[in-house]
């Protein structure tokens, strides 16, 4: 392989992969701790657009290449995995700021779009909970399906929801909803549906989605139990920023 065609180290994620299982149609990087040189691979072009059925690709954080597969229970193990695995790099893996940035727009749309005195908000898939840097009113709640990510917030001073807690949460508990950069990642339909139980009767859930990945889905689900689309905020940083009204 030529210099000029050698690619920067990407970790490659697949359900192959995690089975360790030998496959001629999935790549495998050379094995290295050293994540700053450049690796030979099977030749990538430079959108990664590999052929395999069933399974999309995603250049994701310009650290990995995962494979997706099309079923979504299988989708969330993968995501599961990337995340159980790198909970303690997950603020060198992002771009802090951006994500922060990201998250106050958020919690400026909900904030202009809820009349109230008093605004409780979940941020679902809070992360190591950056939404609690963020300036707002009224009182963020977090919760992420991840204990680690959870612990990592709470550390933050966040007011994090363990996950017996955000199951018994109360009908119609929250003025508002933010999930930055959290429902590409195979969202159940029983964890679309208690967002939508949790949300008061005219609260908004404002999201937006990596790469778009996932929004048709998510945007039926959330159509299916009663929810509206009433915006659609085109934005180069953030992807499509969706506001949804129950």
């Amino acid at each position: 392989m030529r210099q000029q065609d050698k690619i920067p180290f990407r970790k490659i994620i697949s359900m192959v992969s995690l089975l360790n299982v030998v496959s001629d149609h999935v790549i495998c990087p050379v094995n290295s701790n050293n994540e700053s040189d450049f690796y030979e691979y099977e030749y990538l072009d430079e959108t990664y657009d590999l052929c395999i059925p069933g399974c999309s690709v995603c250049d994701y954080l310009d650290r990995f290449i995962l494979v997706l597969p099309t079923d979504a229970d299988q989708r969330r193990i993968l995501w599961e995995y990337l995340y159980e695995n790198h909970v303690t790099d997950y603020e060198h893996m992002i771009d802090t700021d951006h994500n922060l940035q990201c998250i106050q727009q958020m919690l400026d749309i909900l904030q202009n779009k809820i009349h109230s005195s008093e605004l409780n908000v979940l941020d679902f898939g809070c992360g190591t909970g950056l939404s609690a840097k963020a300036v707002f009113p009224g009182r963020i709640y977090g919760y992420d399906m991840n204990k680690n990510m959870r612990e990592a917030a709470s550390q933050k001073g966040m007011k994090v929801m363990e996950e017996k807690e955000f199951w018994t949460l109360p009908k119609e508990y929250f003025h508002g909803i933010l999930a930055s950069y959290a429902f590409h990642m195979a969202i159940r339909v029983q964890e679309i549906e208690k967002l939508v139980f949790i949300l008061k009767k005219e609260g908004i859930l404002v999201a937006n989605y990596y790469k778009e990945m996932d929004c048709e889905r998510i945007n039926n689900m959330l159509t299916f139990f009663h929810m509206s689309i009433v915006e659609r905020i085109e934005d180069r940083r953030f992807g499509q920023i969706y506001v949804y009204r129950k």
